[in-house]
């Protein structure tokens, strides 16, 4: 019996050091995988709406009916649609440069609508049509805005003409403060928005 003991107790001593040395190896591996796992939910959280547009990304490679996806195709500048960041009537602007200048690379008219406001727009053509929200945190309110890339067209905004509201660039005719009529843009021919004042209706 007292030798039964004994064989026992020599094998828990050789148990000991061995289980330190698994400690010692493994802990350390342990806390840089979960450093390195908690980095890239970081990174995921802060970086993954904020993805400049591919040069090469075709127009239609997204659902053009889903917000979302048009949304992380923005650039870092359009992206925070707040007015702690960007005041409306810039941010429309914005809006209507990037899909005009760089989604679509100035072949096709575009506008930029509150989608609120009463309004009568029949285009024809339509390449791309969205809506994208823009959030007025110091109102508590989200204005959603209609974006619609088309051939040709007539809007008439029964609504508030001010910019914060809307904006549009390509091949236009504009009749008063509330009656933009677009045509089909001319290859070859630059065609830019004109330096009219918008008023309230």
């Amino acid at each position: 019996m007292p030798c039964l003991q004994l064989v026992t107790s020599s094998r828990n001593h050789m148990t000991e050091p061995f289980k330190m040395w698994l400690v010692t190896m493994f802990l350390p591996l342990i806390l840089i995988g979960g450093l390195i796992s908690i980095i890239l939910r970081w990174r995921k959280a802060h970086f993954s709406e904020i993805r400049p547009m591919k040069d090469n990304m075709s127009p239609h490679a997204e659902n053009s009916h889903n917000d979302a996806n048009h949304t992380s195709l923005f650039t870092f500048s359009l992206n925070p649609s707040d007015d702690q960041a960007i005041g409306r009537g810039y941010w429309t602007g914005r809006m209507a440069d990037h899909m005009y200048l760089h989604r679509h690379r100035s072949k096709h008219n575009v506008l930029v609508i509150n989608n609120d406001l009463e309004y009568h727009f029949a285009p024809s053509g339509v390449v791309d049509e969205f809506l994208v929200k823009y959030h007025e945190t110091s109102r508590a309110r989200t204005v959603p805005y209609k974006v619609v890339v088309f051939e040709e067209g007539m809007l008439v905004n029964m609504g508030d003409s001010g910019v914060i509201n809307w904006d549009w660039r390509g091949n236009f005719v504009r009749s008063g403060n509330k009656v933009v009529t677009f045509k089909p843009l001319v290859p070859g021919v630059e065609h830019q928005s004109d330096d009219w004042v918008a008023v309230k209706a």
